[in-house]
Parts: structure tokens; C-alpha cells; sequence
């Protein structure tokens, strides 16, 4: 399966990186952008390995996240036809559930 995932996603994760440096340093933040970077690939061999998204039922797509840590959720859906797993979110499950559901609404 091929992976796409959109460049807010990146941007996400960089973000995230770059406060959890400020916050505690080079070695703890290479090890949650490890940790994200390893799920991502895992996403390739195993791509039904996340749950469902139930806050994302109602849309066309299958939603899946995948916890990456216990703030943060990868939010994707796979697209077996044209075999591509695609990327969409990198969800902070400490805001508003509805966030998420905003987050999307271009999809």
C-alpha cells in the first residue's frame, strides 16, 4: 500500500516536536517523533490496525485512528481500490472532540 498523508499532518507532528524540545529536550523529542514515525510505518504493513473513529462515523470514509501516545491519534482512512492509505490527522485528544470532526470538514 502506497502512503499519503497531507501536509497538515506534518506540520502537526513538527510542531509538536518543536514544544516537546522546548519542554524537555533534544532526546525526549526525537523519541516521540521516533515513536510517531515507527506507527506511521507500521500503518504500511498493518493498515487496519486502528480503531474505527466513532466521532467520525457519519462521514463517506472509514475512519481509523491509531493511538500514538496518550495525547495524540493518527486519524486515517485506507482506500483499498486504489491501494493508498491516506493520512488526514494528527490529533491532540485533548481538545474538544469536536475538533476533530471541524478538522475535517474539507474532507
Amino acid at each position: 500500500m502506497r502512503l499519503v498523508v497531507r501536509e497538515k499532518v506534518w506540520q502537526r507532528i513538527l510542531m509538536n516536536y518543536q514544544w516537546c524540545k522546548d519542554l524537555y529536550g533534544e532526546v525526549i523529542a526525537r523519541h516521540f517523533y521516533e515513536k510517531v514515525k515507527r506507527n506511521i510505518d507500521r500503518l504500511i504493513v498493518f493498515p487496519f490496525i486502528g480503531r474505527r473513529e466513532e466521532l467520525l462515523a457519519h462521514r463517506p470514509y472509514d475512519y481509523r485512528s491509531l493511538s500514538i501516545h496518550s495525547h495524540f491519534r493518527l486519524i486515517y482512512h485506507v482506500d483499498e481500490a486504489k491501494s493508498e492509505i491516506h493520512v488526514v490527522d494528527f490529533w491532540d485528544t485533548r481538545q474538544d472532540p469536536e475538533s476533530l470532526v471541524e478538522g475535517l470538514a474539507e474532507e
